[in-house]
């Protein structure tokens, strides 16, 4: 009879255990990669910068807090949360590859990207087939949309890719290279923090973006208790864009145009 009871009773602690690890999980810091991209990550940025800011503001309305992993290169920081060995990375534009590892946020915001070029340079571009015979810079790790991925990987233009936004625009700036998708924010700071500031008025951008897209918070399925880490995400997501916080963050600190 005593083996019975105690048989039952570690079923029904085994079941309270399954029960309440969510719990449990949530109270503890969810830790989350990141790399340099400022202003939007950094780690000599306040809070991690703007996109940290975001990210803490949503599960701190649920009650979570958080901890992050500073990575020394973007592709690292995405590697490390695809193998499940962090709760997620922050934060990084959409694209269906992504699904193959990760379970994907709802939209966070949205962001285009333009290319950057000399005023001096006669440049326009319709379609990427355009873009043949430019020598381009773009970010490893950066994902600009399916067109410019296919022609750069045909090698129907010329890009080559670096794995720091600010060598891209100082290569903009010497002349080393005649096009570079960029952020409006992104290459203003960039200029201003380099000390380039009196040199923006010789570079502008084209109209057309090569692509808007949003961005997501993206958690590894690899993690158990991602599917309820990211539910928590999205109620807080959808806290912060109701009561003006997620807007008032990027009134302030996207200011740099």
């Amino acid at each position: 009879m005593s083996d019975c009871v105690d048989t039952t009773s570690k079923f029904i602690l085994l079941y309270l255990l399954l029960l309440l690890s969510p719990l449990a999980v949530a109270a503890q810091p969810l830790t989350i990669t990141v790399s340099e991209y400022p202003p939007y990550h950094s780690k000599d940025l306040p809070s991690f910068g703007i996109n940290a800011q975001i990210v803490t503001a949503a599960f701190e309305s649920q009650d979570v807090e958080i901890e992050y992993i500073q990575m020394s290169t973007w592709k690292e920081a995405f590697d490390y949360a695809a193998q499940g060995k962090a709760d997620a990375a922050a934060l990084w534009e959409y694209n269906q590859a992504h699904k193959q590892d990760f379970l994907i946020s709802d939209p966070v915001y949205k962001i285009s990207a333009h290319f950057f070029y000399n005023r001096k340079m006669d440049f326009d571009w319709r379609r990427v087939s355009d873009l043949k015979g430019y020598n381009i810079s773009a970010l490893t790790g950066g994902y600009y949309g399916d067109a410019f991925e296919a022609a750069e990987k045909t090698q129907e233009i010329k890009v080559v890719r670096v794995y720091d936004e600010v060598e891209n625009v100082k290569k903009l700036v010497d002349g080393s290279i005649d096009l570079a998708p960029l952020y409006i924010t992104s290459f203003n700071y960039v200029l201003k923090t380099q000390g380039l500031g009196d040199r923006r008025a010789e570079f502008t951008y084209h109209p057309k973006p090569l692509f808007t897209n949003s961005v997501h918070l993206l958690m590894p399925k690899a993690n158990p208790q991602s599917q309820y880490n990211m539910v928590l995400f999205n109620e807080g997501l959808k806290v912060i864009k109701a009561n003006g916080a997620l807007q008032s963050i990027l009134n302030v600190h996207l200011n740099y145009r």
